[in-house]
């Protein structure tokens, strides 16, 4: 008699949603309560990647304050790529206006006017053209057949040196194992990284230098805040109430396409 699944958050990787189609299951997710804590995860592991805030903080503790310290970059006029400008992507795109970042963005269900709306500088239809003019490309895709692994050698390769790689969205895009060996070619200077395409993630001890190079980890806490939780709650509630009142639930995903 199950009729209704919400899913607080927005990952689905972990529902049949095949089961739920042959049984007429609504699935829900509660798709404004992760916004605004991915965002602020986002701006604060770039600018502490791009400030060389940890090298700056192991400095002062090891007593050799500024000496040998490597000049920190910033994020203001870079070129910031969003691939899909979904609600999330949309206000990494509002609030990197803030920095007077150029921002591009690819979505394929959506049209250059509507990327416009969203506060993207430059549509991109194909972004393998242009991903060696970009300063910073993010991930802010569902897991479909589509975005499987599309962080490959192949796009990562076409990368402009010096470039910082971020995958907030799906494990599965950017599996770790292609991140770990393109990373020793030294062309992307940085890797942002929360989610995993095996998690928990734990690192192999072979890693370790690379990882300690190049890469800029957390456990998958995207939307771990004590106003997420709250918020997605909340949010759960309000899709009960418009399903006992006859309403169709919003955060609905589509059975078939599987987002």
């Amino acid at each position: 008699r199950l009729r209704l699944i919400i899913r607080l958050g927005i990952g689905i990787d972990h529902i049949d949603t095949h089961m739920c189609k042959k049984l007429n299951i609504k699935l829900s997710i509660t798709p404004n309560a992760n916004i605004i804590p991915v965002i602020e995860l986002f701006f604060s592991q770039l600018i502490r990647a791009v400030r060389n805030i940890d090298t700056s903080t192991d400095n002062l503790f090891s007593g050799n304050f500024r000496s040998n310290l490597p000049p920190a970059g910033e994020i203001f006029n870079k070129k910031l790529l969003i691939i899909g400008v979904g609600r999330i992507g949309s206000m990494i795109a509002k609030t990197a206006k803030a920095f007077n970042m150029i921002t591009y963005g690819y979505d394929p269900y959506l049209t250059s006017e509507q990327l416009k709306l969203r506060n993207i500088d430059i549509p991109v239809e194909n972004y393998f053209d242009i991903l060696q003019e970009i300063d910073i490309v993010t991930l802010h895709v569902p897991l479909t057949k589509e975005t499987l692994g599309m962080a490959d050698i192949n796009f990562l390769s076409k990368l402009k040196k010096g470039a910082i790689f971020v995958n907030l969205s799906r494990g599965q895009v950017a599996p770790m194992n292609i991140l770990l060996d393109f990373s020793t070619k030294n062309i992307i200077s940085k890797f942002i990284i929360d989610v995993y395409d095996k998690e928990p993630y734990s690192p192999k001890e072979s890693d370790i230098e690379k990882l300690n190079n190049y890469f800029f980890l957390t456990p998958h806490i995207g939307a771990n805040t004590r106003e997420s939780i709250h918020q997605r709650s909340t949010e759960a509630y309000e899709i009960i109430n418009e399903y006992i009142s006859g309403l169709e639930p919003h955060g609905l995903i589509d059975l078939d396409k599987g987002y």
